[in-house]
């Protein structure tokens, strides 16, 4: 995931699609709370370590790291930032 666009869209996309079924009263509370979790603590470390693994920056082993709090702060340049 080398193109920022994409990268971006990924990023953007699934947040937007639970924000706009909460608005729509599609889901529960319980259920965007749980989604919203599930997003910030599984789905973006994973995004952010495909990412660092399509840029060469670390190797695919390495990506389980990223699960750990903080540690994308490390990458975050590589990860936001630089094309």
């Amino acid at each position: 995931m080398k193109n920022r666009f994409v990268f971006y869209s990924a990023t953007l996309a699934p947040l937007i699609a639970i924000l706009i079924l909460y608005y729509k009263n599609s889901i529960t509370s319980g259920l965007f709370i749980t989604l919203i979790v599930i997003y910030a603590l599984v789905y973006r470390p994973l995004l952010d370590a495909q990412r660092l693994v399509a840029k060469k920056i670390i190797t695919q082993k390495e990506s389980w790291r990223m699960l750990v709090p903080g540690f994308r702060l490390e990458y975050f340049r590589e990860i936001y930032i630089k094309a």
